[in-house]
Order: C-alpha cells, then structure tokens, then sequence
C-alpha cells in the first residue's frame, strides 16, 4: 500500500514539475476556496479530536503542549490567508542562479528546481497539512504527509478538501499530495529512497532521532528547540523584561520559545527582579542556579518553592515547552556563548544588548540557525521572516537552516547549451602574466577574452604531484638534446615545483604594484605565491573572466583556433610562459647512460640512490641541498662541487676532476621557449623578430609577455602590459627604435637585474608610466645574500 503510494506521487511530480506558475497558482486558489467553503465542517473534525486528546491529557497519555497546537480554529483565518501569500509568491523554480559562457556558443546555468517527492512527518498541528501541501505545490514538489494520531479526524478532512480542490482545478494530480495515517507506512516510506527524495520530521526530540537512524534519505529538520536569551552587562532593562516575557510566554509550545535566560552578573540584582516579576505575572515556574536564586529570594521570597525552584544541571539542556525558564548567571559574553554552544541546540538565540561590539561577536559565534540581538526568539518563523509559511525549522547545515520557506525546498542543477562542444586537451594558460594582462585591460575597459587551457589558474605556480615517469628518451642532438619523457603530451605537463621550493626573490619585490603580496615569509613558499595570485584574481575581478578548459590550438594572423572555434582579434597577448619543455644540453654519451634520467620539472621528493646534479640555478641547489653526498656540476665549481660533464659513460660521467659512477642524473638546466601554437614564430634559444622582447615586429597585435628571464616577473609583466594596453589605445611604437639587444654569452632573452630596470624604465617612458622605484632596486640588488640569510642555503 505505501509503496503503491509513494510510486504514484513519484509520478505525479513529474507532471507537476512541467506545470507553470499559472498553474500551480489556480490549484492553490482552488484549495483556498475548499477550505473557506467548508470551514464548519473542518472545525466540528477538529473539535472531535479535541475532544479524543483532552481525556489523552487527562489520563497523562499526551501533553499539555501537544494538546494545545491541535485546535485550529482560533487560527482558521490565519491559514487562509497563508494559502494566499502563497500564492502570491514569485515562482522559485527555473530561478538562473548563475550564468556562464564557457565558449563560443556553449554556455552554462545554474538553474532552481524542486527537491522531487517530500515526506513530512509530524505531530499535532493539523494546520501543517495546508501550509505545507501549499507550499510544495507552489514550489514544484509533491508530498506525502503523516499527521499524529491525536489529529487524525482534522488530518482526513483536510486531505480530502485539498484533493478535491486539486481535481476540479484539473491542472495539478491529485496524487501530487497524500496521507498516510499508519506508523507502518511510516517504516516502508523510509526506505523507499527511490521514491522519496527528502524527510522532514516536525515534532519531538524521540520522532526526529527515529527518522534520522532508520532511513538512507536525506533528513532536513531539529530534534529539539532550546532558545536562549541572553542579558549583557549593558542591556536596557525594559527591552530585557519584554524579550525574555515575549520569548517565554508569547507561545510556550513552539520550539523557538526561550528556554533559558542567561543574565550578565553585573546586572544580576538590577535587571532579573524586574524581569521575573513579568514572567511570574504570566505564571512561569523559575528553575534558577544558586546567584539568581539568592536575589529572587530576596525580591520575591514569598514564591520561592512554588514558583522560584534551584535548576539543576539538566535544565539547560531541557526544552520545557511550557512555562518553566532556567536561568542561569555568566560573568561575560564569551561564557554566555560557550554555555550555548554546549548547550543549545543551534536553533535560535537572543542577546539583550547595547554594546554593539558584544552584540556582533554574539551572533557571529553562536553556533545557531538564528542569531538576535534586541529581537525576541519567537521571531525565528517562516511566517514572521515573510517566507509566506514555512515547512519547518532545520539546524541542519546544509542546503537549508533556520526557518525553511520555499527556498528550502529547492534545489538545482546545471543546464549546458552547445552545438556539438567536446572536451579537449589543455596546458598551462592563465599563469600570473596572463593574469596581470587582464587586470590592465579590465582597468582600462578593454573587452577581452582570457584562454585557460587547464582547469585552475596559476600557470607554473600550481603545483601537482602528477606520478613521474620511469624513463625518459633522449631524441636528438642539434646544439641541445631534445628531452621526452613518457608522460610527455599537453595534457599531462607537470609543474616546474617541488614541494620544498621557496621563491628566489622577496615577497615585496614579487607583489604586484596596486596588490602587495603580503606573505608571513620574505622568501615565500610556492603554496603561498598560488594563493597570492587566486587572491590577486579574485580580488580584481579577473576571476570571472577566465575560461577554464580552453585550448588555443593554431594562431594565423589575428585569427585564434579555441577548441575547434575560430575567432578574429584586433589584438592577441601571448602569456603561455616558458617552463614547459625542459633544457637539456647536448653532453655526449648522454643517449648511453643506463641509469634514469629526469628535469628538475619532473622532480618532487630526494632520491634514495647515488646521484649526479647538473646545474648551478637556484633549483640546481635546491635539489643538491637535499641529496647529501651526491655530485654536483656547475660552470664555476667551489666548495667540493664538480666542473661541467665532459662526457657520460654506460654507468657514469667524467669531468676533468674525474670519472664517477652514479644511477641517477637530475639535470637542473632550465627550459626551451615553446609557443606550439604559433607555426609562424622563429624559436631558437629565444624568439626571433621581436621589438623590446614584446612585440612581433610583422604584426604588432600580436604581443608576448612574460619572456625575460633572471628579472622579477610580476613587475616586469605589469610594464609590458601597460605598454601593450597603451597601443590598443592608440599609442604608436616605432619597432625598430632603440632596443635591449642580447648579451654576448647569454640566452636571449636574458636580463638580470641592472638591465631588467633600465628595461622597465624604458618602456614606462614611451607610455608615461612610473619608474621603477629605488627600493625596489636597492632590494633586489641584495635578494640573493638575503634569501641565504634567511633560507641557509
């Protein structure tokens, strides 16, 4: 029967997902005027169960709380007008939530829907059945309802007018909203995860902790309601009186009714007469610990014993549901927050307060659903929040907490709009100089878009711990030996880091000008210049902009190939950076070494064998510094390391300080400049036809960042595209002006410090851009014998 049930509201919401708001709303005017037109009838059902539960109370089978949410007809006109608000709220499904052009014509939304099917159990409150029938119709889900025995009369009734409303509107099924009455349909629906997509359990501590331990459905709702207030130092003792009576006596029985009063003991003698005197007007039982109790003694010693009693400690943890308060003195608000935290039950809690300071660190940690200050605990309703009705309180965190509305009980999924998009191959993209470029044109209103090949920004400072290959191929020799690994495919491109790298230059020499990067070290670790830059991105709107899993396949002229899609550009920023193909130089009899060879790009953790590294760069002594022992080559050997490989043997290498046997060579020799998309480039130790190692002297729109190399990149990216934005403005560049032509004896692109600023300065000239500060020169000038200072090495 309940499974015969559930199946037929499963497919009932199918249909009622397809309804449109028009739709849902003629069913909920429908059920409004069933509900008026047989108003009397409905009350004489309820009064039945009045009748049946107040001999419940009598002979101690039901509580008085219970018994007093079952009558419905003081509060009859109530829910028919929450029928009507409901209606009159906007439709939340279909809602776009978020919007995203991942390329051209393939476009991402994030869109609202309903949960599916809800079972709501409950207890009492046969007005439950309208409010949330109304609510899961307008909201798109069907709903299977368990009312308490004690309303069983009420619950019928009500089921019956909201069905047959549904069937004359002939817009909605009525299978969309059901009944059961048995504690056995109970037991089958909750294993019915199939059917039922949510369980919301409304009523006592012992009905929640079943729900929860016997069903795999996912359950929104709160076990108990234990509301605090609590009265700081400086509280206004009116306001006191009135939120700690209101709180208490407004509605004993629902869950959001102040439970316990927590009163500042600075106050203890000038605010808890006054408030006790308005609770014990409405005959509340004061359970006190021993400070309260020794001033009620003395302001209200006539009622102690009868209406003023000692707590004990279990009080505050009890939620009474009727006119009892615990009340219990702190010596601060930090305690008043512990207690709660440990004793509450993250439902709603109130701070009586002045003190705006006391007041923000009260509803920041407080562990709750609700937080207040000044505003009685009652207010934690989905009435009072103008959610129309609410379908419950949940302290759950997840998708929905506090008093849940409609919006509870939505969901959403993604919605992708192509025309025949697959997914492609994709390597380093939006690294700092690609980042730094968009932050320039978003400063100067330049639209653009932003190709990210792999799926997170960062370039080489986005570490991975891919594994690493067994093996590597040495290809050929022409100048310098062409190095493949077997993982060697765009896709799989480590990143040039390993875990202990820390950066060459200071933090204050790496920040970007507007943006400092602020690090807690002055050689930052690699982790730290990532989240720098996420930071940087984040912070000035780049973020947005980027388009994750774009490969740029083929550049011709000003045209642009992104996963299979051609677009023209007035101009085109090159920032792919140059640490994806490694360096190796041409040694002989490197072919002929059977040990493993790997790049310092492949290196993560030391190696437990006998080990030769080759190469004086700062990776060079990184990887030297944690092998102990091993060789170490370099140009200008000291200090017991070993002058350049002359030739490698089957088992080793020979310099001119000998031969020596090792199984494994780490070369740490930097990298080969790749622009594999760009066919036209003349690559050799750099790139060719360039103008201010920038511009491509046959197509000024096309523009490459980034290349220089032993300079601090961020600050000279930032010059670069300020000079680049300058020429999309209008700004004209002659390109056979004067130049930084290559050193005699260095790659081509190779700067250092003294020709990195009078680089910069230069390039600030032709479009009035700042010059390099002194600090900045007087630092970097030191950042080596620094970084040994700090680091030790």
């Amino acid at each position: 029967m309940a499974e015969e049930l559930a199946s037929a509201t499963k497919t009932a919401s199918h249909v009622l997902q397809a309804c449109s708001n028009d739709d849902k709303n003629v069913a909920l005017r429908s059920i409004h005027n069933q509900l008026k037109e047989n108003k009397d009838f409905i009350i004489q059902q309820n009064k039945l169960d009045l009748e049946f539960a107040n001999q419940k109370v009598k002979s101690g089978e039901l509580s008085q709380s219970l018994f007093s949410r079952l009558d419905i007809e003081k509060k009859y006109d109530s829910l028919l007008q929450g029928v009507l608000d409901i209606e009159q709220l906007p439709d939340p499904t279909g809602q776009i939530q978020l919007a995203k052009q991942l390329d051209n014509g393939l476009e991402l939304y994030r869109v609202s829907c309903p949960v599916g099917v809800l079972l709501i159990i409950f207890e009492a409150r046969p007005e439950v059945i309208v409010q949330i029938s109304c609510l899961a119709i307008k909201s798109g889900n069907a709903v299977i309802l368990k009312g308490g025995k004690e309303a069983n009369n009420s619950n019928i009734c009500l089921m019956q007018m909201i069905q047959k409303a549904l069937r004359e509107s002939n817009v909605i099924p009525a299978d969309a909203v059901q009944l059961v009455t048995s504690r056995d349909d109970i037991a089958t629906l909750l294993k019915l995860d199939r059917y039922v997509d949510l369980v919301i359990p409304r009523g006592s501590n012992d009905l929640v902790r079943y729900v929860q331990e016997n069903t795999r459905i996912p359950v929104l709702g709160h076990a108990d309601g234990i509301c605090s207030t609590y009265v700081d130092q400086s509280a206004d003792l009116s306001k006191a009186v009135k939120l700690a009576v209101d709180g208490k006596t407004n509605y004993p029985a629902a869950c959001n009714s102040t439970e316990t009063l927590l009163i500042h003991t600075s106050i203890l003698s000038t605010h808890l007469p006054a408030i006790a005197k308005g609770l014990l007007e409405k005959n509340v039982l004061i359970r006190a610990d021993q400070s309260a109790f020794e001033v009620l003694n003395k302001s209200h010693a006539n009622l102690i014993g009868s209406r003023i009693v000692h707590s004990v400690a279990q009080d505050y943890k009890t939620e009474f549901l009727d006119l009892e308060i615990a009340v219990k003195t702190v010596n601060s608000v930090d305690e008043a927050i512990q207690h709660i935290n440990t004793h509450g039950s993250k439902h709603t809690d109130c701070i009586v307060t002045e003190s705006k300071a006391n007041a923000q660190k009260f509803m920041k940690l407080v562990d709750a659903a609700g937080t207040y200050w000044n505003a009685s605990t009652r207010f934690a309703d989905g009435f009072r929040y103008g959610f129309g009705a609410e379908i419950g309180v949940s302290t759950n965190k997840t998708h929905a907490r506090g008093p849940v509305g409609l919006e509870g009980l939505m969901i959403y999924k993604y919605q992708l709009f192509g025309n025949g998009h697959c997914v492609g191959e994709y390597s380093d993209g939006a690294g700092a100089s690609g980042l730094i470029a968009a932050h320039k044109l978003l400063q100067s209103k330049i639209q653009f878009d932003l190709y990210e090949q792999k799926s997170h920004l960062g370039g080489v400072w986005h570490y991975d711990n891919k594994p690493l290959s067994n093996e590597a191929q040495i290809k050929s020799y022409n100048g310098s030996a062409e190095y493949i690994p077997v993982y060697h495919n765009e896709a799989n491109i480590p990143s040039a880091l390993y875990p202990s790298l820390h950066t060459n230059l200071p933090a204050e020499l790496m920040g970007i000008r507007d943006y400092p990067f602020e690090s807690v070290k002055q050689f930052p670790t690699h982790s730290m210049v990532y989240e720098y830059l996420e930071s940087f991105a984040k912070s000035k709107g780049v973020y947005p902009h980027i388009k994750f899993s774009h490969q740029v396949e083929n550049i011709t002229g000003n045209k642009v190939t992104v996963n299979g899609h051609v677009t023209e550009y007035d101009y085109i920023m090159i920032c792919n950076g140059h640490y994806a193909v490694p360096k190796i130089p041409n040694i002989r009899g490197l072919q002929d070494f059977k040990g493993r060879i790997i790049h310092s790009q492949e290196y993560r953790n030391p190696i437990d064998k006998s080990v030769l590294v080759v190469g004086g760069s700062f990776s060079g002594k990184d990887i030297a510094r944690e092998h102990p022992g091993c060789y170490w080559s370099v140009k200008e050997p000291k200090d017991g390391q070993l002058s350049v490989v002359e030739y490698f043997t089957p088992d080793g290498f020979v310099t001119k300080e000998g031969e020596f046997k090792v199984e494994k060579v780490i070369f740490a020799t930097g990298y080969r400049y790749s622009v594999p998309f760009c066919d036209f480039l003349d690559i050799q130790d750099g790139i060719n036809d360039l103008y201010l190692h920038l511009l491509y002297k046959p197509n000024k729109a096309i523009m490459l960042l980034g290349l220089p190399m032993s300079v601090v990149p961020f600050h000279l990216v930032e010059y670069q595209a300020e000079l680049c934005v300058a020429i999309m403005q209008g700004l004209q560049v002659d390109v056979n002006g004067f130049d930084l032509d290559p050193l005699e004896g260095k790659p081509k692109h190779w700067f250092g410090a003294d020709r990195e600023f009078i680089y910069c300065d230069y390039l600030a000239s032709l479009y009035g851009g700042p010059k390099v500060p002194e600090w900045r020169k007087e630092l970097r000038t030191h950042a080596a014998a620094l970084r040994t200072k700090q680091l030790g090495y």
